[in-house]
């Protein structure tokens, strides 16, 4: 998506590293970690289930970060610093995830949505550096939402692409039952896929509004599957 080869100084490729966030839902390293996402969390990160989610670098890894963001329901909001942009910029090639608003009145609501946040952050670090963290992935999602991912990093690898950039997941509502949750969520994109040379090969979707299912297991809740019910706005 998006128009390809936009003119930009190379930048240099950023070794998997640690995401670090102020209060940060779960402060982790990325081994490896989409949107066309946002669904490609690439640009997003592509998806199926996600509707075509392209830029959003799905999702953040980054070596270095800083946090920052506004929240409610006492879960933390962070930031992982972001990367090179298709205006051009050579701040860097990275991915960066920040943590808006997040709505989440009770315990379990707040449980859920740090796992939702968390799926974004293992996302965008296998689309950061086209590998899949396989341990990681699995402690935060499973079924459609885990296959996701690794398909999104085969065709990333495929191309010789990877995602840089940045992009903000705000969670607007949460609905829970005994072993189900049902995100509603807004991310918020600047991310997109760059190839070998870190030259952008689109540009990316403004927003991307989702739906999150999350399922329950052993009392630990992990994505089993999202939507995407918007792009452009949420």
């Amino acid at each position: 998506m998006g128009s390809r080869g936009i003119p930009r100084a190379p930048a240099r490729r950023a070794a998997p590293g640690t995401v670090v966030a102020g209060p940060t839902v779960s402060p982790r390293t990325v081994a490896a970690g989409l949107v066309a996402a946002v669904l490609a969390l690439t640009g997003c990160a592509s998806s199926s289930s996600s509707g075509g989610l392209t830029p959003l670098g799905e999702a953040g890894s980054t070596p270095t970060s800083t946090a920052s963001a506004a929240t409610s329901g006492a879960v933390a909001s962070g930031s992982a610093t972001a990367g090179a942009r298709p205006s051009g910029s050579t701040a860097g090639d990275t991915l960066v995830v920040r943590v808006g608003r997040v709505d989440a009145p009770s315990a379990q609501a707040r449980a859920a949505a740090e796992v939702w946040v968390r799926y974004w952050r293992v996302r965008a670090g296998a689309s950061h550096d086209a590998t899949v963290d396989e341990a990681a992935l699995a402690a935060v999602a499973t079924g459609p939402a885990a296959d996701e991912v690794t398909a999104r990093v085969s065709t990333l690898r495929a191309r010789g692409h990877h995602t840089v950039g940045e992009f903000t997941v705000s969670v607007t509502k949460v609905a829970l039952t005994d072993s189900t949750a049902t995100v509603t969520s807004c991310l918020r994109n600047r991310s997109y896929d760059v190839d070998r040379r870190s030259h952008p090969v689109e540009l990316p979707v403004a927003a991307y509004r989702l739906t999150g299912s999350l399922t329950r297991s052993g009392g630990t809740w992990r994505v089993s599957e999202l939507t995407v019910t918007r792009r452009g706005t949420c």
